[in-house]
């Protein structure tokens, strides 16, 4: 009969000290030449203090006759796991860019497997695929998302590796004091290691993995500008000093059209809404092309090469029947592109090498571009996005031998009569050697034109059209809107007043189509100029008189 330990008196000598109990079972393992290693938990715990061990109990010497029931070795299985959790992680690791995702749904499906056989923690298997995917480049949400389709597609079909056995020599009975209770050691409750991540994580992750690429993007385009930049310089001419400057004589101005565009110079044509800028610009197609007088004033110079005339507005077939109807005389010196509805970005390298070689090849020297918005595919508001843009003009010019370039822009819808400008951001009219403007009177329909610049000066006059020849010329009037009209407002108010005598402004300015403010700012000036006279009448009311004349004589209010 074996004693029970707990009734031995404490201070029995023949009691030693509590017994190492896991120590005398490693010591009958090895006795019978049985490895026996103690098994890992799927995460690293803390150190737990125990009590120190006891010296193992003598045990009889059993030979392999005497091996009792196999145990299976559960230490193979977890280091068969863990084997396989570090070939899966080497594989993924060392995939090439457009299989990765792949090998990552494979990888997670086999180890899903073995989390489902109760081999492997299922936390641990995503935080370290989790951890190589996002290092091979992979995005958290590609890598939550394929993660998750592989280990619930693994779960389903549960693997374990072979069973290794180990056999165990039975023991005669020992005499053990009551072992030492050791609470199970659990995972730490927030484990990186043992928990996936969460949607936060999950979002700072995305957020870090789209900086990088962001600033990877920044880094290739400052590289990229530099180089170009370096390509492109070429050391300016200069003087030594100031003196020697200006001791050098000016070349005479030479002018591509007379007063109004230099050699060499870039013109934008500013236009409002339906004011007639196609026939204005055909107009400037046949002066430049049959060198005859723009607006039947301004002398072309004779071009020695070509003319390209990019149109990105009117559709092909209506441009071919308004370029046929201007009848010009040399129409093999016109090429004419039609681009509305394609795509031509100069930004883009490709579009810019072909259109280089096709202006070379045709030896074009005068370049319409018609109109900026159809050439710019950048933010018309963005200053920078114009500055780039209008560089890459500047540039195209140089490389394809290019002297002259007029670009049509347009307005706002409103505008203030006189302050016209091209619409979006400031750099356009800022980069331009001289801004041609092309305008309407609000009320008479009438077209002006003006234009300045760099020793361009020229004030604003009126345009007549001849429609049977498609012509537009100077009209013999040489006021501006504003002097037209206010001659046109004298008129109508000294008719009105003669036919009307005693009229008051209410009833002038109610009577004549125009602007009330122009209007009483013509009935002022009229009086000051003594072309009529006023006189007062009842309720003070003012009544107006062409001065000197019987009515005003004979009013008596």
């Amino acid at each position: 009969m074996t004693a029970d330990p707990d009734d031995l008196p404490e201070d029995d000598p023949t009691v030693g000290p509590p017994v190492d109990w896991l120590a005398n079972i490693r010591a009958l393992a090895a006795k019978n030449g049985v490895q026996v290693r103690p098994q890992q938990p799927a995460f690293t715990p803390a150190p737990t203090p125990v009590s120190p061990p006891m010296p193992a109990v003598p045990t009889p010497n059993v030979g392999l006759e005497d091996l009792g029931q196999p145990v299976v070795n559960t230490q193979a299985a977890m280091t068969y796991a863990a084997n396989a959790l570090a070939s899966e992680i080497g594989v993924l690791l060392g995939t090439t860019e457009g299989q990765r995702n792949h090998q990552l749904n494979v990888s997670a499906m086999k180890l899903g497997q073995l989390v489902a056989g109760g081999n492997l923690n299922e936390a641990q298997v995503r935080a370290e695929l989790t951890q190589a995917a996002l290092k091979i480049g992979l995005t958290p949400y590609e890598t939550k998302q394929t993660i998750d389709s592989g280990i619930k597609k693994g779960l389903t079909e549960p693997r374990s590796p072979e069973p290794v056995y180990t056999f165990i020599a039975p023991t005669p009975p020992v005499m053990l004091p009551t072992a030492p209770v050791i609470p199970p050691v659990q995972p730490p409750a927030s484990s990186p290691a043992s928990e996936p991540p969460a949607t936060a994580d999950l979002y700072e992750l995305q957020v870090e993995h789209d900086l990088k690429i962001e600033l990877r993007r920044r880094d290739v385009r400052r590289r990229a500008s530099r180089i170009e930049s370096s390509a492109l310089f070429t050391p300016p001419a200069f003087a030594d000093d100031l003196a020697a400057e200006l001791d050098e004589p000016d070349p005479d101005i030479e002018w591509t059209i007379e007063n109004l565009h230099s050699v060499g110079g870039n013109t934008t044509i500013t236009a409002g809404f339906k004011v007639g800028k196609t026939t204005f610009m055909m107009n400037l197609v046949r002066a430049l092309a049959d060198g005859t007088p723009f607006l039947g004033t301004h002398e072309v110079r004779k071009l020695d090469g070509r003319i390209a005339f990019w149109n990105h507005e009117v559709e092909a077939v209506q441009m071919r029947r308004n370029l046929r109807e201007i009848n010009i005389h040399k129409p093999d010196r016109v090429w004419h592109v039609p681009l509305r509805g394609h795509h031509l970005d100069l930004m883009d390298d490709a579009a810019y090498t072909w259109a280089v070689a096709e202006m070379r090849k045709r030896e074009i020297e005068a370049w319409i571009l018609d109109p900026f918005s159809g050439a710019f595919y950048g933010d018309e508001n963005s200053n920078s996005d114009i500055n780039a843009f209008t560089k890459r003009l500047d540039e195209f010019k140089r490389e394809a031998g290019i002297a002259d370039l007029f670009m049509p822009v347009h307005t706002g819808r409103y505008v203030e009569e006189g302050n016209e400008r091209a619409r979006g951001g400031a750099k356009l009219d800022d980069w331009t050697d001289n801004r041609w403007v092309l305008a309407k009177h609000a009320d008479s329909g009438d077209r002006y034109f003006r234009a300045e610049g760099r020793r361009v000066e020229q004030e604003e006059r009126e345009l007549k059209f001849d429609r049977p020849t498609q012509t537009l010329t100077y009209s013999p009037f040489t006021g501006t809107r504003k002097t037209k009209a206010t001659s046109t407002l004298q008129s109508a108010v000294l008719a009105y007043v003669t036919a009307n005598p005693g009229c008051t402004q209410n009833q002038i300015t109610g009577a004549i189509t125009g602007q009330k403010a122009d209007i009483r700012a013509v009935i002022k000036k009229l009086i000051n100029d003594f072309d009529l006279e006023t006189r007062s009448g009842k309720n003070n009311a003012t009544h107006h008189f062409i001065q000197g004349s019987p009515e005003a004589m004979s009013w008596t209010g």
